[in-house]
């Protein structure tokens, strides 16, 4: 499994989460350029994209001698490179957990965002994440796909500091987020009692969602809402 970490998000906020996670199946958390641990890049002038930073990750999958195919956990940005990543190498795709995703398009988003001194351009980004217009068909076919969506998404942090945005914004990001069930015939989405930060409001949360996709891509079956959560943080449809 490779977790592709939110904006300007170092693989270090998810130290918490990350042992669990191992538990249940092989993880990687990777920095990308100029975050953690990972140098920045020589040309600082760059506008970058999330199609280039998942052209980046499948190279540093083939760097690592990584061959098999994986599951991808994409957070908030980094849904976005999931997506990307799908759509550049989809036969390398075991199954996709959108958390908290940005979807592509968002009119909340604007054309720019920052990252490690870098502008990251995000209509090409958005382009890069989207079905093909042509296809009637679930971008993802039948490859499973949970939407891990937070209780409070205007919320950094659940009871913690708030993003300031207006309801209809908020609203908008709930429809969206729904609206993803629509990439693959094998989807389902939980909704977490927990800020935008999924993995540090709520990990419990996180880790039976891992769980169930995890299932769900070796065995082959369905995703289901049946059985899965443990508690009342978190409720599936």
């Amino acid at each position: 499994m490779v977790v592709v970490t939110g904006l300007q998000t170092p693989a270090s906020a998810w130290v918490s989460v990350r042992p669990t996670l191992e538990r249940i199946t092989r993880t990687c958390v990777y920095d990308r350029p100029g975050l953690g641990r990972s140098p920045a890049r020589h040309d600082t002038t760059r506008v970058v994209d999330a199609e280039l930073y998942a052209r980046e990750l499948v190279a540093l999958l083939a760097v690592a001698g990584e061959g098999r195919r994986v599951v991808l956990v994409g957070h908030s940005f980094g849904g976005l490179i999931a997506r990307a990543f799908v759509a550049i190498d989809p036969t390398r795709v075991r199954g996709v957990l959108l958390a908290e995703s940005v979807t592509p398009h968002d009119p909340t988003t604007g054309a720019y965002w920052a990252e490690a001194g870098h502008r990251v351009n995000m209509v090409p980004s958005s382009v890069a994440a989207s079905p093909p217009k042509a296809s009637h068909e679930p971008a993802f076919g039948r490859l499973p796909l949970l939407v891990l969506s937070a209780s409070n998404p205007e919320g950094d942090h659940l009871g913690g500091p708030t993003y300031g945005q207006p309801p209809s914004r908020t609203e908008l990001w709930r429809t969206q987020q729904r609206a993803e069930l629509a990439l693959s015939d094998n989807a389902i989405q939980v909704i977490a009692r927990s800020g935008h930060v999924l993995q540090q409001d709520n990990p419990a949360a996180v880790v039976d969602a891992v769980r169930a996709l995890v299932a769900a891509a070796t065995t082959g079956k369905f995703l289901q809402c049946k059985n899965i959560w443990r508690d009342d943080k978190a409720t599936c449809r």
